[in-house]
């Protein structure tokens, strides 16, 4: 399907995983996952969705045999399922470091020259005019 104009791998795994769930998407969140977030395996080639590929058969698998291991429901999970959970613990770290990062930058201090200085609102009162008796 990577034959075709315009099509990669990555988009190509899209493609088939909406056919089916043993092709997992090639999204960019679960390869940070699967290659421990080094950005220099991010390729977009037919070698890197293979070795993609047979990294998520094998969490798969692992999957399946730690299920089998305590006797939960004979749940398989799906490579599809596999990839989308990867590209949601991606999306959530890249969240908790964001917050922190903000959390860790603090304003700098306010220079006294720099402050404004306070206005003072004049105070209207009203006057009081006395009656006088005609």
């Amino acid at each position: 399907m990577s034959e075709l104009k315009g099509v990669g791998p990555a988009t190509a795994t899209m493609i088939l995983e909406a056919k089916s769930d043993d092709i997992p998407f090639m999204s960019d969140e679960a390869m940070l996952q699967v290659f421990e977030h080094d950005r220099s395996k991010l390729k977009y080639d037919i070698k890197t969705c293979g070795t993609f590929l047979n990294k998520i058969i094998e969490i798969v698998k692992e999957l399946k045999n730690g299920i089998n291991r305590i006797n939960v429901n004979n749940k398989d999970f799906s490579a599809a399922e596999v990839e989308r959970a990867l590209f949601a613990r991606e999306l959530l770290s890249s969240e908790d470091k964001t917050s922190q990062k903000r959390a860790s930058i603090s304003p700098p201090p306010i220079e006294a020259s720099k402050k404004r200085p306070v206005e003072e609102k004049p105070v209207h009162r009203q006057r009081t005019r006395k009656k006088t008796k005609s």
